[in-house]
């Protein structure tokens, strides 16, 4: 459990958003491709379900971030007119700039993420009940 700990706290430090950046800043893309990494080539299993679990903290951050530009003005318009697309639909733009991947792709990857989310309440450590292999707390 310690070492799940660990992992996790690992995880969610190299994913970490700065604070006050706005939804154009590189880091968003970074974070979005160390996950993609992790989801698609883990350590573990448990590794690749928590990553899974933080894309979709990623994706709550990314949305709000995309709000505030919103309010500040700051978000792109085109020919003065304001974009009327949702906060979630340029999240998933983001991720599709940073995976380079469909979105089809990218919205199948964010309903598993749900459904591991929603396996893992109230913490994520409950996925250590979904490792698939032995483990040393079973041994």
């Amino acid at each position: 459990c310690t070492e799940v700990s660990q992992q996790w706290n690992q995880l969610v430090e190299c994913t970490m958003l700065p604070a006050n950046i706005r939804s154009s800043d590189p880091s968003i893309l970074d974070a979005l491709r160390s996950l993609y990494r992790l989801i698609h080539t883990p350590p573990s299993f448990i590794v690749a379900r928590m990553a899974y679990i933080r894309l979709l903290d990623l994706f709550d951050t990314i949305e709000d971030i995309v709000k505030a530009d919103r309010r500040k003005d700051k978000l792109y318009r085109r020919n003065g007119i304001s974009t009327t697309r949702h906060n979630a639909s340029i999240a998933i733009d983001l991720c599709i700039s940073a995976f380079q991947i469909s979105r089809s792709v990218v919205l199948e990857t964010k309903r598993i993420a749900r459904r591991w989310r929603r396996l893992a309440k109230p913490s994520v450590f409950f996925l250590m009940v979904y490792v698939e292999g032995p483990t040393e707390a079973a041994v």
